[in-house]
């Protein structure tokens, strides 16, 4: 199937209803991700709590980690749309094609 011709705005309609994200949450290669993320998270959370106060640095290092670990497919996804969007609108001002 040819989705060239698809507006940006039907293309993001196309992948939203085709439950990508839903169906890679489901499976089994997605829960082991799940489990080294939390397992991750949950040595972040308590390394923070020994870290010295006056090393904002690290703490910084850790919030950001735990952030990640959150919701690592909805920044993943952030990112790649941010990205795609960054290009795309290169293209368009340097009028060049995209084929």
């Amino acid at each position: 199937m040819d989705f060239s011709n698809l507006s940006e705005i039907e293309l993001r309609r196309k992948l939203d209803d085709a439950g990508l994200a839903a169906r890679l949450e489901d499976s089994e290669e997605w829960g082991l991700f799940r489990e080294a993320l939390s397992r991750i998270e949950k040595a972040a959370q308590e390394e923070i709590v020994k870290v010295k106060a006056s090393d904002m640095s690290r703490i910084t290092e850790l919030q950001m980690l735990i952030k990640i670990c959150r919701n690592v497919l909805k920044n993943i996804l952030n990112v790649a749309i941010a990205e795609g969007e960054i290009a795309f609108n290169e293209i368009k001002e340097r009028n060049t094609s995209l084929d």
